[in-house]
């Protein structure tokens, strides 16, 4: 491994974490590696269950254009840090209610949420939630957040119910 860092084959990012480095042609130069992809290889390599938080969650599904000034999960490990190719990744500890949802992706749906606030949500906002996935995953999303909080989950089922009406005007 160590070879290949050096001939620049692989990259490291922190020990015994590496990537293969990507470059843009338009850019003319490496580009940084994807730290959502580092945080899941650390939550694999030290068996944590995560979940993007706040502004992370929201920036990646497309709520906030605004890239965040550090990416926050919240995780059933510890509370850890670690700057990833001058990028801040912080692992916040909480208790398994958010992190142990079964979809990833509902995981993440509830922490935006919760980040953005009650009655907050846009409706430029709801339109790009809806178009994220299909009205069927976001039946299963809503069985599947029945747990969250009330008002949450509310949004939720307005988000799939627009959802829905999308998928009966095609």
């Amino acid at each position: 491994m160590s070879r290949s860092a050096k001939e620049g084959t692989i990259r490291r990012l922190i020990q015994g974490l590496y990537d293969y480095p990507r470059y843009s042609k338009f850019l003319q130069k490496e580009l940084p590696p994807e730290i959502d992809k580092v945080a899941n290889a650390l939550a694999r390599k030290y068996q944590w269950s995560i979940v993007p938080e706040g502004s992370t969650a929201s920036h990646m599904l497309g709520l906030d254009l605004q890239v965040p000034a550090h990416y926050a999960f919240l995780s059933s490990g510890p509370t850890k840090e670690y700057l990833i190719q001058g990028q801040k990744l912080v692992f916040v500890h909480r208790k398994n209610s958010h992190t142990m949802l079964k979809d990833h992706f509902s995981a993440t749906l509830v922490s935006a949420i919760q980040s953005i606030g009650k009655g907050n949500l846009t409706h430029p906002q709801l339109h790009t939630l809806s178009s994220l996935q299909t009205a069927a995953k976001y039946k299963r999303i809503v069985r599947d957040t029945k747990s969250v909080t009330t008002w949450i989950h509310d949004e939720i089922i307005h988000i799939a119910n627009i959802a829905e009406g999308k998928a009966k005007e095609l």
